[in-house]
């Protein structure tokens, strides 16, 4: 799967919900219009679902959202996030993150994405892409999901200077008061922002750029 086009996609979602939503880009965004707008924009129709971790059909607390296919339609399940009982739960971050990384998958993925075996399923939670698994497209698709959710809930516009800040020792600013305003899993928000990832991100986001840049000149 080619980065580009995950960021492409996250691009013409956030032209959406810039264009639409009169929160702009005031953070934390809003993840209930983020679904509109996929609703809107996605050619799949979806149902979203929220479920409790006590229910008997969703013990497994490590899996915190989930995404089925069917012919004509798609169902997004995301565990609950419970204030009340916060350890049969989620966070509030983690619950944003999961709601919009589980929804990309409608944009972002092809067929060779697609999870069809509950072994490489399992294989995937537990070693992710590592030795143990291999680097499968499947494997691929969560991390671009994780990407491209990351790309809605913390835009890219903020995050030089931001970087910046978390990285001079003479600032205050820090990850954790980033991602508390962002309201982000404090580990995707310092994932996307470690050198490898974010200088790779910084060349799709040039390109994207200039391709912006040419195809907005008069003719």
């Amino acid at each position: 799967m080619e980065i580009f086009r995950v960021i492409y996609q996250a691009d013409l979602i956030r032209g959406y919900y810039d264009t639409h939503c009169l929160q702009g880009d005031a953070a934390p965004l809003s993840v209930d219009d983020y679904v509109h707008v996929i609703k809107e924009y996605s050619s799949v129709p979806f149902e979203l679902f929220e479920l409790d971790a006590g229910q008997k059909h969703w013990k497994a607390k490590q899996i915190k959202g989930g995404i089925a296919r069917y012919r004509d339609r798609a169902e997004i399940y995301v565990a609950a996030h419970l204030p009340d009982n916060p350890s049969a739960g989620i966070t509030l971050c983690e619950k944003r993150f999961i709601t919009l990384k589980e929804l990309s998958h409608l944009l972002i993925d092809d067929e060779d994405s697609y999870l069809d075996s509950v072994t490489e399923w399992v294989n995937h939670i537990i070693y992710g892409d590592s030795p143990f698994n291999g680097a499968v497209e499947s494997g691929q698709s969560e991390t671009m999901a994780c990407l491209f959710a990351m790309e809605l809930l913390f835009p890219w516009q903020y995050r030089e200077s931001l970087r910046k800040k978390i990285n001079d020792p003479n600032d205050p600013c820090t990850s954790l008061e980033v991602a508390r305003k962002f309201k982000v899993p404090l580990t995707q928000l310092v994932f996307v922002l470690t050198d490898t990832i974010h200088n790779q991100l910084t060349k799709q986001h040039k390109w994207l750029d200039e391709i912006n840049a040419t195809y907005s000149q008069p003719i």
